[in-house]
């Protein structure tokens, strides 16, 4: 009998804890955002490629929010006044568009661009922000928190909920269209690459708590692979870099609300 009261009282408490959790989730004018509670997690890999060793016990002290979604075609429009094709010929006018709508998401984007569009959220939104908050990037251990939501690579058949060149024909497809993963986000893997905060480099295997990546560097993270990549790319721990500056046909990123440093 106690332990069937037992039972009953954890299952009431999962259930109020998930209730809060959906309720603190954000939408900001198009934008919705999925709450990230604190936690810890293992980040990294002890086998495979060196930058992403070695596997360490991360703390992330802080909550924050996620986009739902990778940003779109449609948003970057609205706020940066710039449609994909745009985009494309700021690069090279002879480079192909692989994927084009308003669902689709942006890529042929730089760092830098994101960091305009973000400057003009933070002012444009300032008064629908969380006190302390602000729009950004995610930190690599960021994403790779939010990512995982407990588990190293994607649970179950993988075209479920990735696009992969295995099933997406060499080219973006519409945000959401994918199973999302525990935290409720989708895309995480595949799809567009997604630009973090960090400058890449190694890990600095001292830092375990809210790692914000190295004070300076030449190029910039990012993480999640693409429709471009295998099945074998679909993990957490996956990294890339780029220049900041610079811009792919497979690039593109996901806002997050971030607290103020």
């Amino acid at each position: 009998m106690i332990r069937y009261i037992v039972i009953i009282l954890i299952a009431l408490l999962q259930s109020c804890s998930k209730q809060t959790t959906q309720n603190n989730d954000l939408s900001i004018a198009e934008m919705e955002f999925k709450y990230i509670v604190p936690g810890s997690f293992t980040m990294g890999k002890d086998i495979g490629n060196a930058d992403q060793q070695p596997s360490r016990k991360i703390k992330i002290t802080k909550s924050y929010w996620m986009a739902k979604y990778e940003c779109t075609q449609k948003m970057w429009k609205k706020y940066m006044g710039r449609t994909i094709i745009d985009q494309r010929n700021k690069v090279n006018k002879d480079w192909s568009l692989r994927g084009q709508g308003d669902q689709i998401p942006i890529y042929y984007v730089s760092w830098n661009e994101c960091q305009e569009l973000i400057k003009i959220l933070n002012a444009k939104y300032a008064d629908k922000l969380p006190e302390n908050y602000k729009f950004g990037l995610p930190t690599e251990a960021q994403w790779e928190y939010a990512c995982s939501a407990g588990y190293p690579k994607p649970q179950g058949d993988l075209a479920l909920s990735v696009w992969f060149d295995g099933n997406a024909d060499q080219h973006a497809h519409p945000v959401g269209q994918k199973q999302p993963n525990a935290w409720g986000l989708h895309d995480m893997y595949g799809n567009v690459w997604e630009w973090c905060s960090d400058f890449y480099d190694e890990y600095n295997e001292k830092d375990l708590i809210d790692p914000q990546g190295p004070t300076k560097g030449t190029v910039r993270a990012s993480r999640g692979a693409s429709w471009h990549e295998g099945a074998g790319d679909c993990y957490a721990a996956k990294r890339d870099w780029y220049s900041q500056d610079g811009s792919l046909y497979n690039l593109g990123f996901r806002l997050a609300i971030i607290p103020k440093q």
